[in-house]
């Protein structure tokens, strides 16, 4: 199973929090999507809800909350349940 890079931003203090996964041009099936978040605990409950435990995600959020964009590790699992990655693959 593929893995891919979560991204997160936050622009604007009363933006919303936003988390995307780019999809390289080579990995045919695959798009990425862009999904936005009203606060920084609205990110942290749907990443914990995707499976991605506060222990991985905290260093990323906490750069974020600091005004700078951070990315992470996740699964195709996890990412397919944070709604960011669309698949057409049967995997």
């Amino acid at each position: 199973m593929h893995t891919f890079s979560l991204h997160l931003r936050h622009e604007s203090p009363d933006g919303p929090w936003i988390a995307s996964c780019p999809v390289q041009a080579d990995l045919e099936g695959f798009s990425g999507l862009t999904r936005s978040f009203a606060s920084e605990g609205a990110m942290a409950i749907a990443l914990e809800a995707a499976g991605v435990k506060i222990d991985r995600s905290r260093e990323a959020l906490d750069e974020v909350h600091n005004g700078q964009a951070s990315s992470l590790e996740i699964s195709q699992n996890e990412a397919q349940k944070l709604g960011i990655l669309h698949t057409d693959s049967p995997e």
